[in-house]
């Protein structure tokens, strides 16, 4: 299925709009998992052309804010001075094994690093549009999805 959406905050900020985003509508394929589940129950529900809002809770997007994923690390002298050059508190980070994190704080000794999704503990209003749908790939009538491991 080919869609729309709109997703902003509770206080209305922006966060993703297809629309005005360069790349256009997105295409989603129904029952792969890759949607949160509310989403995908919506648009299940949906026939091409509707539009519907759908709020998503922390719980049902990318969970509570946890203190626990908050964590200072030691840094040696050369590594403070290197990591200044190239990060500044408030800029999200890729740690070596692909996670992302918001760097909070850094200064001679140490880095602090906050690995919760920036969008954790945020209540997300998804604004859908459906556009089309297609069928997907049908071997001897059973659809088949695409398995994530």
């Amino acid at each position: 299925m080919s869609l729309h959406y709109t997703m902003t905050l509770s206080d209305g900020t922006v966060v993703d709009d297809t629309r005005n985003a360069n790349r256009g509508a997105v295409t989603v394929t129904h029952g792969d998992g890759a949607l949160f589940p509310k989403i995908a129950s919506a648009l299940g529900e949906m026939t091409k052309g509707d539009q519907r809002v759908v709020e998503l809770t922390p719980s049902e997007a990318f969970g509570e804010h946890d203190e626990s994923k908050i964590s200072r690390f030691p840094l040696k002298p050369e590594e403070a001075a290197e990591m200044a050059k190239q990060v500044q508190p408030g800029q999200l980070v890729q740690l070596p094994q692909g996670q992302a994190a918001m760097c909070l704080a850094m200064d001679n000794e140490s880095v602090t690093l906050d690995m919760n999704h920036p969008l954790a503990g945020q209540t997300l209003t998804f604004a859908l549009e459906l556009l089309d749908i297609t069928d997907g790939i049908t071997i001897f009538g059973t659809p088949m999805v695409a398995l994530k491991l």
